[in-house]
């Protein structure tokens, strides 16, 4: 993977910790999660239909113009 922007601003969480999302461009392998229980490929207009934890729905307007605008 190579890791690219990052995606909108940085959301800052309890205990001093700080959220952030960059663009990462799988160039060999598999993705598998490591936090999560599962993946998935969503576009732009699949945003709306994902359940997302308060702190990522910032990032969602940002994402949703790379996806339009094909940088990602």
């Amino acid at each position: 993977m190579t890791v690219g922007l990052q995606v909108g601003e940085d959301v800052p969480l309890p205990r001093s910790m700080t959220l952030r999302a960059y663009r990462v461009t799988l160039v060999a392998g598999t993705v598998t999660p490591h936090d999560h229980r599962a993946l998935r490929w969503v576009g732009a207009d699949d945003l709306a239909s994902v359940d997302w934890v308060p702190a990522d729905r910032g990032w969602l307007p940002n994402l949703a113009a790379m996806l339009r605008s094909g940088q990602v």
